[in-house]
């Protein structure tokens, strides 16, 4: 019979525990701001923009827009361009659930792109690795069209919806150089897909185009991955 009691009596006081931990959760999740904490969260924001941006390791393009909602007890962040500068910014502000960082879905136009064939250009083009959370990617390019390519930093990203593919509208000033991949050569790049800014859930593709020289020809290569 005491060992009964004895077993009641633990678990009433972990309910109790788990009451009071649920309690304390949901009554900082709804705690109200006042307007001078709202204040000081925005200019928070404004200075953590502008710390960022003036970082010489940092290459963080973007706007961001703060406001005071009110309404909803929060300032709300709208920031477009370079995703990394949302990334660093939910970073920096993570223990700040007062401010709400949103962005703005991607631009897109229906694409116009025809993607060569392995067979026909040469070229096998690999995925080696994808984060969905960093939006960091790895990529490989493997010559074996017989020739040397040439190819250049500009870039294109599209995505497939309802079996459609779509171009993603990037306002990045992308400067043309060549390159040359040889032939029998690989080309890896590793990097972040920053510059079309934080990309929704769903299917995609990463495009280069390598231009035969020898037979007059661009080659389009598209290398897919999903955004989870």
């Amino acid at each position: 019979m005491k060992v009964y009691r004895i077993s009641i009596s633990i678990a009433l006081a972990a309910v109790l525990l788990v009451m009071t931990a649920c309690s304390q959760s949901s009554g900082e999740n709804d705690k109200k701001y006042s307007p001078d904490e709202l204040q000081q969260a925005k200019d928070l924001v404004v200075s953590e923009i502008q710390a960022l941006q003036m970082e010489d390791d940092l290459y963080l393009p973007g706007s961001a827009n703060c406001s005071i909602d009110e309404n909803e007890n929060v300032v709300r962040v709208n920031v477009s361009g370079n995703a990394a500068l949302v990334f660093a910014l939910r970073e920096r502000l993570k223990k700040h659930p007062e401010i709400v960082i949103e962005t703005p879905e991607p631009a897109m136009v229906p694409s116009k792109r025809t993607i060569s064939s392995p067979e026909e250009s040469g070229i096998e083009a690999t995925l080696l690795s994808y984060d969905s959370e960093t939006q960091t990617i790895g990529l490989c390019w493997y010559n074996k069209s017989g020739h040397d390519l040439e190819y250049g930093h500009i870039v294109a990203l599209e995505t497939e919806i309802d079996g459609v593919w779509n171009a993603i509208v990037s306002n990045a000033a992308v400067t043309p150089v060549g390159y040359t991949l040889e032939d029998g050569k690989k080309l890896e790049y590793f990097g972040m897909l920053t510059l079309w800014g934080v990309l929704p859930r769903g299917h995609y593709r990463y495009i280069r185009e390598f231009h035969d020289v020898m037979k007059g020809k661009i080659y389009t290569t598209a290398i897919e991955f999903d955004q989870e």
